[in-house]
This record gives C-alpha cells, structure tokens and sequence, in this order.
C-alpha cells in the first residue's frame, strides 16, 4: 500500500523469480494519508488471498496454482511507513507475536496452543 512515492497500491504474487501484478490503485482512496493508522488484514485460505484495509477490501484473488509453503513479505517501494502490532493467526487461533522496539508492550515469538 502507497509504494513508489505513494502512488500505487499493488498486489503481486512472486514466485519462481516472477512478480506477476495481480491488480493495483492510483487513486487517492487506495493511497496512504499522512498520520494515520490503518488496520490490514490480509487472509490466505483455500487458495485465495484478500487484501482489505480498515474493512475495505482492495483485492481479491483466487490463485489456481496457490503456492503452499515458502515466505511472505510486506514490499514498501520509496513510502514512508511502520508496521506494528503485527500478528500471524492460524484457523484456530493467534500463532506469533513479533515485537517491534518501539511498542513496548508486544513480546518477540511468542509462540501460543
């Protein structure tokens, strides 16, 4: 979200050294706003892949060759932006929390059942 300069928002898949664009914005609504906090969820299932941001959905894709293991990343071409807060749940629950130096109250990998 608001990669190069802030001019686009992009959603991508990267795999086997391809980034193939899957849909994108230009428009003000789908860039960031200076000082504000956004809420993103981003959720892999079955397959598909949402994007949403403060319960909006950007992007949608139904992938029919969904890769099934490897990383993940958070790609901020020439913006300005932190994330924090960040959290990785599974179907049943909270998996991981990372912690980020300038939230004290988030723990590093804790790991929970």
């Amino acid at each position: 979200m608001g990669g190069t300069t802030n001019k686009t928002t992009r959603f991508r898949k990267y795999s086997g050294g391809e980034r193939t664009l899957l849909g994108g914005f230009t428009d003000s609504a789908h860039l960031l706003q200076a000082n504000k906090i956004y809420h993103i969820s981003i959720i892999v299932h079955g397959g598909a892949t949402s994007f949403s941001v403060d319960g909006n959905r950007f992007f949608t894709y139904a992938d029919p060759d969904p890769l099934t293991s490897g990383y993940f990343g958070f790609r901020s071409t020439w913006s300005r932006q932190a994330i924090t807060h960040f959290r990785l749940y599974t179907l049943s629950g909270p998996v991981m929390q990372v912690w980020n130096p300038r939230c004290k109250d988030h723990l590093y990998a804790v790991m929970q059942n």
